[in-house]
C-alpha cells in the first residue's frame, strides 16, 4: 500500500516483477534510539499485558518474488535484535477496549513514554508479527479470510483483541488489520513521514501482511492508525 488514507477499492494491484524493479526500495532508515532514562524489564520476564520476545536473528522485510509484496516493502535481510517486551494489544493494551486512535506520531510517542515504556521500532514490529517461524501473516503463512479484522466494507476498528484468532506465535494480537500501528521509524532520509504497520481494517488482505509497509505524515491524526508500545529487557 502506498498510503494509510488509501481505501480498500483504491488500492493499487501487486506490481509486476519490472515494476518492481523499477521501484526498488533503498531507503535509509532513521530510527531514533530509545529515550535513556526508561526502565527496562527483567532479563527473564516482561510486566504484566506483554509479551517476551527472544533476542537473536531474523529475516526482515520480503523477498523480490513475493507475490503478495507490494509498493514500498523492504528487501528481504537477516538482521539482529535484542530481546524486548511488546504489549499484547493495542493501546490502550486491554481486550476489548476501544483503540485509541486519531493520535499524531508524537502523541503515541509521548504516551508509550507515560507509561514507561516507548514505540516499537520497525523491525521490533516485524519480528513480533513473523514469529520465530518467520511467517507472512501472524497466524500462518497463506491469508484466512474472517482471521483478521481486514478487508472489510465498513472500514471501521473493533474492540482489541476482538479476533482471537488474530495473534502471533507468542500470543500478540491483532497485528494484521484492525487499525495501522505507528512505529518509532521514519520512513526516508530527509522525510518527516513515519512508518505504520499492519494494515487497516479498510485496506486488502495484503496490506495485513507482516512485512508490508506504509508511510504516514508525522502530524496525522487517522480514524484507522493507532500503536502499540515495546519495552527494552536488562541485559
Amino acid at each position: 500500500k502506498a498510503s494509510t488514507t488509501q481505501s480498500k477499492q483504491e488500492a493499487k494491484p501487486v506490481a509486476s516483477q519490472a515494476e518492481k524493479k523499477s521501484e526498488a526500495v533503498k531507503f535509509s532508515q532513521i530510527t531514533p534510539p530509545p529515550p535513556p532514562n526508561l526502565p527496562k524489564a527483567p532479563s527473564t520476564t516482561c510486566p504484566e499485558g506483554m509479551a517476551r520476545i527472544a533476542g537473536g536473528r531474523f529475516v526482515f522485510g520480503s523477498e523480490a518474488n513475493n507475490p503478495l509484496r507490494g509498493f514500498g516493502e523492504l528487501d528481504a535481510r537477516r538482521v539482529s535484535l535484542a530481546a524486548f517486551c511488546v504489549d499484547l494489544y493495542e493501546y490502550p493494551n486491554s481486550v476489548g477496549a476501544k483503540v485509541l486512535t486519531r493520535v499524531n506520531w508524537q502523541k503515541a510517542l509521548s504516551t508509550c513514554a507515560k507509561a514507561g515504556k516507548r514505540l516499537c521500532t520497525e523491525k521490533e514490529w516485524e519480528r513480533v508479527c513473523k514469529g520465530q517461524a518467520a511467517r507472512e501473516f501472524p497466524y500462518g503463512n497463506s491469508y484466512q479470510r474472517g482471521v483478521c479484522h481486514v478487508d472489510r466494507d465498513d472500514g471501521q476498528s473493533v474492540g482489541a483483541g476482538s479476533y482471537r484468532d488474530c495473534r502471533s506465535s507468542e500470543g500478540v494480537y491483532d497485528l494484521s488489520g484492525n487499525v495501522a500501528e505507528w512505529t518509532a521509524d521514519g520512513w526516508a532520509k530527509g522525510m518527516s513521514d513515519k512508518v505504520v504497520k499492519g494494515g487497516a481494517a479498510d485496506q486488502a488482505s495484503y496490506a495485513g501482511r507482516c512485512a508490508s509497509r506504509a508511510n504516514a505524515a508525522a502530524s496525522a491524526r487517522e480514524a484507522l492508525i493507532g500503536f502499540r508500545c515495546c519495552l527494552s529487557v536488562a541485559d
